[in-house]
């Protein structure tokens, strides 16, 4: 399927068919040839990016809004025993994770009775003389 903003976008170049990214010559570019012309376009703009970058920014992007190994595999046209969907969902599985891990220690401080940074956290519930009440 071809998203909203990019058929947006290709409407907006008027192609003469379903070659839309021509040589100066009026033909279409080889992979290698569009990944050169790319590099050289973000080059000029200023800009770091190269067509692998972008293809990697998608998959990792839709990877984090859900999408499945067998969806990449679909949108990315990767083959069956093509690993690199498990990649991309492991590591946004592993960062969103990690996001989530990391706002419940944001709520810790009202909650961790061991808290040594609270001031009643310090202690509370230990005997007396025990070795952990103990400073050293």
């Amino acid at each position: 399927p071809v998203l909203e903003p990019l058929a947006r976008s290709i409407a907006a170049c008027q192609p003469k068919g379903l070659t839309f990214i021509e040589t100066v010559h009026g033909i279409g570019r080889t992979e290698a040839g569009f990944g050169t012309w790319f590099r050289e376009a973000c080059e000029k703009a200023g800009v770091p990016g190269s067509a692998h970058g972008l293809r990697k920014a998608g998959a990792t992007r839709a990877a984090l809004n859900g999408a499945t190994e067998s969806q990449l595999r679909a949108l990315f046209a990767w083959s069956a025993a093509s690993k690199e969907p498990a990649r991309y969902t492991a590591a946004a599985s592993r960062e969103l994770l990690a996001r989530a891990g990391s706002r419940t220690m944001l709520n810790e401080q009202d909650r961790n009775i061991y808290s040594r940074t609270q001031q009643q956290g310090a202690g509370v519930g230990i005997k007396k003389g025990s070795k952990i009440n103990d400073p050293e």
